[in-house]
């Protein structure tokens, strides 16, 4: 699962996405790219109906050990692992991801292929969520 989380009132996508990368890796001195792709769709949660926008950015950075120093514990106590993924293992993984067209969208990223008709995600959605 990518790094994420809310906005803070007040607060642009970017630098949401500078905060969430450090919260939840360590990430520090991020130089944010282009908009990628974005996915809408709520998500039901303790009875209650969540409308949930997602953007995914282009960051690139140089190799780095991830960090626990800007998580809150219930984060640390859920968190299975850090990982990182080669493109090949991505494409051929049982394991559950998302976006779930990863591999394809990441492959176009690399191989310059990718473009503004690429933006939409339309994963199939655990039935727990609904589109908006």
């Amino acid at each position: 699962m990518a790094a994420g989380g809310g906005m803070e009132a007040g607060e642009s996508p970017q630098k949401a996405l500078i905060r969430e990368l450090y919260e939840e890796t360590g990430l520090t001195n991020v130089d944010v790219g282009n908009l990628l792709w974005e996915c809408r769709f709520s998500f039901q949660y303790n009875n209650e109906i969540r409308p949930i926008y997602e953007r995914y950015y282009l960051v690139k950075t140089q190799d780095f050990e991830p960090s626990f120093e800007g998580m809150a514990q219930y984060e640390i106590d859920s968190l299975v692992e850090f990982r990182w993924w080669s493109l090949t293992e991505l494409q051929t993984t049982t394991d559950y991801f998302s976006p779930k067209q990863l591999p394809t969208l990441l492959s176009q990223i690399l191989e310059a292929t990718f473009s503004d008709r690429d933006l939409i995600i339309t994963d199939p959605l655990p039935t727990n969520y609904a589109p908006c």
